[in-house]
Parts: structure tokens; sequence; C-alpha cells
């Protein structure tokens, strides 16, 4: 899908509009197995990345979730600094881009290790919210980097969201769902 402009638009003039429920999390989610863990979690030590995260992942695991069509249509993999493998890095030896990779697949493993892999060991995957055949294995540090790759490749950001998408000074981070396949 593209997105082209036939005409100037002007500043802050809407160009498009989405319905809140359909952007992701959303009330929709309340019901997620995300839910369940963060209403379990120590939600200082989660942040807004590493959450919706969790929610995708947690979603991508359930057949019946309302996401399943589009989390189904998302890519398995994605081009950028984190999905380079060591061999290939070889050929960036004079390039920041090496030290970029390296700093970020650190971060986001630490950030694996030390805040989602406690909160999936504390849950309890034989309770009745757990969709069936879901189980702590599948809530992987490559699950987590996937979700990571969706989240920083197809987020809805800052300078996209009104004041009414803020709390306080730290915007919210939300997919959109088919506008994140258009062209723009």
């Amino acid at each position: 899908l593209s997105l082209v402009a036939t005409q100037d638009i002007e500043e802050g003039q809407e160009v498009m509009s989405i319905p809140s429920n359909l952007l992701f999390p959303s009330l929709v989610s309340k019901t997620s197995l995300a839910s369940h863990m963060l209403r379990s979690a120590d939600n200082a030590t989660i942040g807004r990345v590493s959450g919706l995260c969790l929610y995708l992942m947690a979603e991508r695991l359930d057949p019946e979730s309302f996401w399943a069509p589009w989390i189904a249509s998302l890519p398995e993999g994605f081009r950028h600094a984190l999905s380079y493998k060591d061999e290939e890095m070889d050929l960036f030896q004079a390039s920041a881009f090496r030290e970029l990779r390296q700093r970020k697949l650190t971060n986001l493993r630490k950030e694996y290790q030390d805040v989602i892999e406690p909160l999936i060991d504390s849950q309890d995957f034989a309770a009745e919210h757990v969709p069936k055949g879901v189980t702590a294995a599948q809530f992987s540090a490559e699950a987590f980097e996937w979700a990571y790759s969706v989240v920083t490749t197809r987020a809805i950001f800052p300078g996209l969201l009104s004041e009414n998408e803020r709390k306080g000074d730290l915007p919210i981070i939300l997919l959109g769902p088919l506008v994140d396949s258009l062209t723009h």
C-alpha cells in the first residue's frame, strides 16, 4: 500500500484517523496473557517498549487473539542492525555500525535476562487464563528479539501522537495494524 499526498498538507492538518480499538494494544488486549503478566510485575522495571513486546509475544501465541490475522501477516525476519550475523559484521570493521549493533544486541539481551525472563519464570502457565498449549519456553529471547524488531520498525512514536495520547512527558507507543504497511 502507498500513501501519496495529491495536494499540500497544512501543518496540524489531520490526514488519517485510526479508531483507537484498532491500535495495538488497545482495550481489546485486556484479556491478553500479557495483561495478566504485567499486573503481576513490578511496573517500575518494565519499560514501554518491553511491555509492548510482551503483548506482541503473548498475542502471537494465541490463535484466538483478535490480532491473530495481523500478527500472521508480519514478517518472520527483519533487515536492521540486530539481524546481521557475527560473520557478516566482519564486513563492517571500520564502521560505527558494528559498535551500534553490538550495543543494541547487548542491551536487548540484558533487558530480556533482567526483566522479561524473571517475569516469565514467575508465571503459572497452567492457569486458566493461559491459552491452551502456551508454555514459558515460547517466550524465548528469540521471540523477544522478533517482537522488538516489530516494535522498532513499525511503532507509532512521538510526533505522530496528539497530546491526548501521552501520559505525562512520555508518549504512548502503539502499533497500527495495516497503517504499518503503508509506504510513506
